[in-house]
């Protein structure tokens, strides 16, 4: 049942990220912190669903960002010289990955696909409870 809520919000989404990707601009505070509380900060200030693996994000820092931002500049600032990157799908999800190491359905190994599910359920919950 879970999958299925997840599921209809993604569907949902799609079309608003496309468009908050690159055109929306948001008013970002997010101070310097490890990637994990930092993409999940922003995750909240923007609404936008983000997937990204969490063990590579645990360790790395990211950047503080203040002001106001597209989505995709606000990633790139917060992101500079964490060792990840953001990429916009073309189903229009936004995904944090190791740079250098893009994912795709054929590449992305069963346990990545895992990561990604469980990082994705921990977000949800987070934000529902």
């Amino acid at each position: 049942m879970l999958f299925v809520v997840i599921s209809a919000v993604a569907l949902n989404t799609n079309s608003q990220t496309l468009i908050a990707y690159d055109q929306k601009k948001y008013d970002i505070d997010i101070p310097a912190t490890n990637a994990v509380e930092a993409l999940n900060a922003l995750a909240l200030q923007t609404g936008v669903v983000m997937l990204f693996p969490y063990q590579a994000a645990k360790d790395r820092l990211a950047n503080t960002v203040v002001g106001r931002y597209t989505l995709k500049v606000a990633l790139t600032k917060l992101l500079q010289g964490s060792g990840l990157v953001s990429n916009l799908t073309n189903d229009g999800v936004i995904e944090i990955h190791l740079d250098g190491a893009i994912y795709n359905d054929e590449g992305m190994g069963m346990n990545s696909k895992k990561n990604l599910l469980a990082s994705t359920i921990a977000f949800f919950v987070g934000v529902w409870c």
